[in-house]
């Protein structure tokens, strides 16, 4: 997953975007332009990008946009967490849930049983008590 996001800012450059928007609003109020920390940041990637010249065989376009395209999906990731988390809950249960059926199936168990997620033992029975 974190390699998607990487590779969709490597592709969109969501902060390109912002700096656009962010420009023409303060083009009233001053002259916009990237800053020196912008800047040096920009110049020291295209120096690590030159010293690997195996990326630029590797990827199509520019190898310096790496390190900026990893910040943009670490600030995407973090953003998006508290959307995503509840989902993370949901589905590792249910995949708990699948494979203890399946896994009691596979034994000639009668799946589930009697306890809810089969097998018994205190990490059910734990688990049975914070999802109740």
């Amino acid at each position: 997953m974190a390699a998607g996001f990487w590779a969709a800012c490597y592709r969109a450059q969501p902060s390109r975007a912002v700096a656009r928007a962010a420009a023409g609003a303060a083009a009233g109020a001053r002259a916009a332009g990237p800053s020196r920390a912008y800047l040096r940041a920009v110049e020291a990637a295209q120096g690590a990008a030159r010293r690997h010249e195996w990326l630029t065989r590797l990827l199509p376009g520019d190898p310096a946009r790496l390190p900026v395209a990893l910040a943009e999906s670490i600030g995407l990731r973090a953003l998006l967490k508290p959307a995503t988390f509840p989902f993370k809950i949901w589905a590792s249960y249910h995949l708990t849930v699948a494979v203890k059926r399946g896994a009691g199936k596979l034994r000639g168990g009668g799946g589930m049983g009697r306890g809810g997620l089969g097998g018994g033992g205190p990490v059910a029975a734990l688990t049975v008590a914070v999802l109740s």
